[in-house]
């Protein structure tokens, strides 16, 4: 678990880096990375069979809608 998330923020690191020098250069890289955060976890995917998903935002970014209560299902994000 320790070395997923040491990869994970090391490539969110490299992503912001990435972002930053692009914007500094003349003509900018044809590959662009995005880092996203995860936001909420969902209950399950689609089926309660499939594992579960998450809400991810980019860069932080505040959600369009708050959840009362519980821990919605994706059905649940398709119904809102």
């Amino acid at each position: 678990n320790m070395a997923a998330a040491a990869y994970a923020l090391t490539a969110s690191y490299d992503s912001a880096v990435s972002s930053w020098l692009a914007g500094e250069v003349t003509s900018p890289p044809e590959t662009h990375t995005i880092a996203f955060q995860v936001e909420r976890p969902l209950k399950y995917g689609c089926n309660p069979h499939q594992l579960p998903a998450a809400l991810c935002s980019v860069g932080g970014g505040k959600m369009p809608f708050s959840v009362v209560a519980g821990i919605p299902g994706y059905i649940n994000l398709l119904d809102a």
